[in-house]
């Protein structure tokens, strides 16, 4: 894929920031090792070796070890990522001894935190209701489905906005809206209901234009802004009477406008790496941002801004971001968390799933998915 330079620095960006979390390689060959291991043995027991996608609880036994394998400190996980794994991993004997090495190569072995240890948590396949139909936006509905059933095998119902009524919301662990105003497809009653359900343990995941209908529907304590910063339902400024003549270019200009609108870009994104949903990251990737979303970053009494824009210095990586619109979105937030009793609301500010290629978001998505119902 084709990455343009930001229009003012002139600066490239490396791919891996968007498209590659850190640290996939490693995560990548223990899953592929383990699954080496498994056809070997069945292949001694006279069995075949199985071809398709994996299960859900082997994705979830590889986003344990990345989870564990992010408990290093930044300094040992920058490290690590310059250390690798070593040029015997790329044979093509490789057999359980390599797993162990690999294991222990990421903290897993004796030195490390280890599998059972308090540093880890039982997980079990979440049961996942994915919202689909108007009002939700075809390409974000999608997206988010690609990413489950195709590149993570995670089991998904689809349910139509119109009947999630009728759904029996304790049945399953994690609903996501993809981007869209739910407004009218769920009423005060439902809303509700979803706040109930986070209560009793629930993962809801929101994104974009749906993320913006949560604020609205008071299910995520933060705001969306207008232009210049001031909170959407504020009044806006009124001016005072206009000299005579009138300045015809300042008159047509609307009272109340929302932020400037950005065509497409990569925005460098800080993520906070204590926090669960940045587990495999280390602390830094680029997100694609389109449109005029922008919201007001969460008040440590309300929840967390697991990830941030970056500061107007280091802001864009590539792509076009009109001068007035970077002051507003500098700092802004990108994920935000949010508890209800035992469960959560996860909110993206962007779609994280963009065409099912911004790899590094996607597992942002996924982490939400597979680890918020083990909160």
């Amino acid at each position: 894929m084709t990455v343009m330079a930001d229009q003012q620095k002139g600066t490239g960006v490396s791919a891996q920031m968007i498209f590659k979390p850190h640290r996939r390689f490693e995560i990548e060959m223990v899953g592929r090792l383990v699954e080496e291991e498994e056809i070997r043995l069945g292949e001694q027991s006279g069995c075949q070796g199985d071809t398709h996608a994996p299960a859900a609880g082997e994705i979830l036994s590889r986003f344990l070890l990345r989870r564990l394998a992010n408990s290093e400190t930044g300094q040992n996980r920058r490290r690590a990522r310059r250390r690798r794994l070593g040029a015997n991993i790329m044979q093509a004997g490789l057999d359980f001894r390599d797993a162990v090495r690999v294991l222990s190569g990421l903290g897993l072995g004796e030195e490390g935190a280890a599998l059972g240890s308090n540093s880890g948590r039982a997980l079990r396949a979440p049961r996942v209701l994915l919202v689909y139909d108007s009002p939700g936006q075809t390409n974000s509905v999608g997206f988010a489905r690609y990413v489950l059933e195709q590149r993570y095998a995670q089991p998904t119902v689809a349910v139509r906005a119109s009947s999630l009524g009728r759904a029996n919301l304790a049945d399953y662990d994690v609903i996501v809206f993809p981007s869209g105003n739910y407004s009218n497809a769920v009423n005060s009653g439902m809303v509700e209901e979803l706040r109930n359900w986070m209560s009793n343990g629930g993962t809801m995941i929101t994104m974009a234009a749906s993320t913006a209908w949560a604020i609205r529907a008071e299910l995520l304590s933060t705001t969306a802004e207008r232009r210049g910063g001031r909170a959407v339902g504020d009044d806006p400024p009124s001016n005072e009477t206009p000299d005579q003549p009138i300045e015809y270019l300042d008159e047509i200009v609307p009272e109340d406008e929302g932020p400037e609108s950005v065509p497409g870009a990569i925005l460098r994104t800080l993520l906070d790496t204590e926090h669960w949903l940045a587990s495999g990251t280390d602390g830094e990737i680029g997100v694609l941002v389109q449109g005029n979303r922008v919201f007001t970053p969460m008040t440590l009494d309300n929840g967390t801004n697991v990830g941030r824009y970056g500061d107007l210095d280091n802001l864009v990586l590539s792509g076009i971001v009109w001068d007035e619109a970077r002051p507003q979105l500098a700092n802004k937030a990108f994920l935000m968390y949010e508890s209800y009793g035992s469960g959560q609301i996860v909110a993206f500010a962007e779609d994280p799933n963009y065409r099912a290629y911004t790899e590094a978001s996607e597992l942002l998505f996924m982490n939400a998915v597979l680890l918020g119902p083990g909160r």
